[in-house]
Formats: structure tokens, C-alpha cells, sequence
């Protein structure tokens, strides 16, 4: 049997999702605030961050019910930069690597699910509705930056 704790490890995972989501929150609040409205796509880049942040609130607060749910808490030790943007485009392309950068943190999660269970160390009330959720939300992360790419382009 392995020694390591998957709960604790997933409840770590989920705090550094906690991070990427506020900071993504804070992101998109800053860029639907400060875009300039010099072009036809200013409307619509201010539409898409703005419904964004909603998301990623949803987000956060899904990543913090899970933490409780695997035993943790959710502490408020967070590290977020903001970095402030007018240009759309640039907006855009920063709103991808986020999003991108998510998914990839989100899939460590799925990992590491897959990994307990593979060990018995994760029961199905454990790992299935969080598996399910995860996977949900990168997927949302995946259509935010196909938005962001069709704006682009």
C-alpha cells in the first residue's frame, strides 16, 4: 500500500487551483475594466472577461467545497498577479495561457484521482464526484480559450 496521503495531496492540488482561479478572477475583472472600446471586438472581449470572472467565481467556489469535502480548509494564502492590460489582443492572449495553464493544473488533479484509485487509497464517494466535477470544468476551460482564440483571429 502506498504511503502517500491521496486526500491531503488532492486537497494541496485544489488549493493551488484555488490560487489559479482567483487570479483568474482578478484577471478578468481587470481586463473587462480597463479595455478600451477602439474597436468592434472591444465590446465583445469586454462581454466575454466579464462573464469569465463569473464563471471562474463559480469555479472557485466549486474547488472550495471539495476542499472541505477531502477534510481541508480553505486558507487565504494566495499569490496573485494581475497584470494590468488595455490592449484586447493582449488580454486574449494572456486569457489563454491562463486557461491552458489551468487545464493542465486540473489535470494533475485527475492524476492523482486516478492514481488513489489504482492503489485503493480513494473510495468511489471519494473520487467519482470530484473526478466528474474536474473534468466538467476543463472543459469549460477549454471553450473559454476557444473564445478567446475566435476573438483573435
Amino acid at each position: 500500500m502506498s504511503s502517500v496521503n491521496y486526500k491531503n495531496e488532492i486537497v494541496k492540488k485544489l488549493h493551488e487551483a484555488l490560487e489559479m482561479e482567483i487570479g483568474a478572477i482578478m484577471q478578468y475583472q481587470s481586463n473587462f475594466l480597463n479595455v478600451k472600446l477602439v474597436s468592434f471586438q472591444a465590446e465583445k472581449v469586454y462581454d466575454l472577461f466579464k462573464d469569465l470572472a463569473k464563471d471562474e467565481v463559480e469555479d472557485l467556489q466549486v474547488f472550495s467545497e471539495w476542499i472541505i469535502n477531502f477534510g481541508g480548509h480553505v486558507n487565504g494564502n494566495f499569490k496573485v498577479n494581475v497584470k494590468p492590460l488595455e490592449d484586447a489582443n493582449e488580454m486574449l492572449k494572456l486569457g489563454i495561457q491562463m486557461e491552458l495553464g489551468g487545464i493542465a493544473k486540473y489535470r494533475e488533479i485527475l492524476d492523482l484521482i486516478n492514481q488513489g484509485v489504482r492503489e485503493n487509497a480513494l473510495s468511489d464517494v471519494d473520487h467519482e464526484g470530484l473526478y466528474h466535477t474536474v473534468v466538467h470544468i476543463i472543459m469549460d476551460e477549454q471553450e473559454h480559450a476557444r473564445k478567446m482564440e475566435q476573438l483573435l483571429s
